[in-house]
């Protein structure tokens, strides 16, 4: 599915993908740090304002689906929409969870209709067995 949800720690959810506005991997060149650089529109702004205000102390987890991707902890109300996740295991892992919140965001869910497979063979250096469409591009 690939549904995206920001969790208080009794698991109601706080707000979801369609309110994130942007996720990106950053480096503090000066200190070193990697975190995720996040922004909420309007309704997160509210939302997550309201959350962080009644939840310091307490993690805030980002969910995707039914797993947690990361729960930190919300160490101040957070009252203009744009936050940092500080993530301590460098910027791989930083740019892996802004790519997910990302993805996550999108609104879109798959079902699988069919599945096919193609077999093709290689004889005397030549493919067949199989006909692979030109594209336009």
């Amino acid at each position: 599915m690939g549904y995206l949800t920001f969790r208080a720690p009794d698991g109601n959810v706080i707000l979801d993908g369609a309110n994130v506005k942007s996720a990106k991997a950053q480096k503090d060149k000066s200190r070193g740090n990697c975190f995720v650089a996040l922004e909420f529109d309007e309704v997160g702004k509210t939302k997550f304002a309201d959350a962080t205000k009644a939840l310091v102390g307490q993690p805030i987890s980002i969910c995707l689906d039914d797993d947690v991707l990361f729960a930190p902890i919300v160490n101040d109300a957070i009252m203009d929409g744009k936050t940092a996740i500080m993530i301590s295991d460098g910027l791989e892992v930083a740019e892996r969870l802004a790519d997910t919140i990302i993805a996550g965001a999108l609104p879109f869910a798959l079902d699988l209709v069919s599945v096919h497979s193609i077999r093709f063979y290689v004889s005397g250096g030549k493919t067949t067995g199989v006909n692979f469409p030109k594209f336009p591009f």
